[in-house]
């Protein structure tokens, strides 16, 4: 500044400098932050796409859950059910995909306390063998928790492979 308060023109181009130079870091920012809102806005098209995916099959899963905890026969594409009640008072889940059978009920009582068991079986419907895998529960519920938990295991390898 010279002494009469005027501004030479050095002073005012290196005003203007700072100020662009303000300006081009706005810039920059904004440019990053908009990059980062259409990544985000992409994840979220892709996660409520999934979701409407998932909405659609897990109907599907849940009928067949709701099939298993009230004891009604039900088939589909990925398993079926049916109970045969008898002697033994089994019942039976296939699982057409891993090829694989499901025999579970009550089981014998051992030391006063009863006892539930899924017994998995390979091939379709085939539950006159020994089986390849036994689980054994103190309450019913606790049998069908693994039975949900193996239903859903299966149907997201599913989802997965697809």
């Amino acid at each position: 500044m010279n002494v009469k308060g005027e501004v030479n023109v050095k002073e005012k181009m290196d005003a203007l400098d700072l100020i662009i130079n303000v300006l081009r870091d706005h810039e920059k920012s904004l440019d990053e932050l908009e990059r980062r809102f259409e990544k985000l806005m992409h994840r979220l098209d892709k996660n409520e796409a999934d979701e409407k995916n998932l909405v659609a099959g897990s109907s599907n899963v849940m009928s067949a859950i709701l099939a298993l905890l009230e004891y009604q026969p039900f088939s589909n594409s990925s398993f079926s059910f049916e109970c045969k009640i008898g002697t033994d008072d089994r019942c039976v889940l296939t699982d057409y995909r891993n090829n694989r059978a499901l025999s579970f009920g009550k089981s014998d009582v051992k030391a006063n306390i009863p006892l539930w068991s899924v017994n998995v079986f390979e091939g379709e419907g085939k539950t006159d063998s020994d089986p390849v895998e036994s689980y054994y529960f103190d309450s019913e519920s606790s049998m069908h928790a693994w039975l949900i938990r193996y239903v859903l295991r299966t149907e997201q390898r599913i989802e997965k492979t697809a």
